[in-house]
């Protein structure tokens, strides 16, 4: 059961990820907020979206998709609410622990597919991700495992490296 789980969350965060892009083209069709406040424009989730990093998909729920774009370092500007990051199948091999220490309403990293190695893993690397549940380092090259990880966490994979 737990295993089947960490095979298809890769593909419900993609439901998840379809629905609201599918939500978002229903309100333009229905022309249901035709004016724009500035109220509106400056709202929290509204600004996620604006500052999608180069690339990446984002959405109004937090979650932001980089996922196979070949990206060698951890894209610039990912917005602070995100609460889901995905950058599988890319060529990353180092995370800055102050990239993610940016992000405190993280909830799931998904890393797997990549070039990470321990050396570009800091120890540190996922101390200050109080809310961090998920994450997912399987496919890299990594020797061993960092030696600080979130108590938060529910589950961890490092299978295939």
């Amino acid at each position: 059961m737990y295993l089947n789980f960490l095979f298809l969350f890769p593909v419900l965060w993609l439901l998840v990820l379809n629905s609201s892009r599918i939500q978002g083209q229903n309100n333009e069709a229905s022309n249901e907020f035709p004016d724009h406040s500035p109220e509106l424009l400056n709202h929290p989730d509204i600004s996620l979206a604006r500052d999608c990093p180069k690339k990446c998909t984002c959405t109004s729920e937090g979650i932001v998709d980089c996922g196979g774009f070949s990206l060698k370092e951890f894209p610039m500007n990912v917005p602070e609410m995100t609460s889901h990051l995905s950058l599988q199948n890319n060529q990353i091999e180092t995370i800055i622990p102050e990239q993610l220490a940016r992000l405190p309403w993280l909830e799931t990293l998904n890393l797997q597919n990549n070039r990470l190695t321990s050396k570009g893993l800091p120890e540190n690397t996922f101390d200050q991700l109080e809310n961090l549940n998920y994450l997912y380092l399987a496919n890299n090259q990594l020797t061993m495992a960092p030696k600080f990880l979130p108590q938060t966490l529910i589950s961890v994979d490092f299978a295939a490296n």
